[in-house]
């Protein structure tokens, strides 16, 4: 039993380290984008509110500058 315990601790540890890293990525790519902060505040908004669609971030924003 404290076998289990101990491996499913580590698990929640190794997947809340892939969550970190997983944002950092998705910082960095933020940045490397130049999105001014509105845009950047829905993007962070979207990562914790599954219901916020891609539709959502972007019906007021010009893509084509990343095109």
């Amino acid at each position: 039993m404290i076998q289990n315990h101990t491996m499913t601790k580590r698990i929640e540890e190794e997947l809340a380290e892939m969550n970190r890293l997983k944002r950092l990525e998705l910082e960095f790519l933020f940045f490397r984008a130049g999105m001014d902060n509105t845009l950047l505040k829905k993007y962070r908004d979207a990562l914790v509110d599954k219901k916020i669609t891609c539709e959502d971030i972007t019906s007021n924003f010009d893509m084509s500058k990343f095109a």
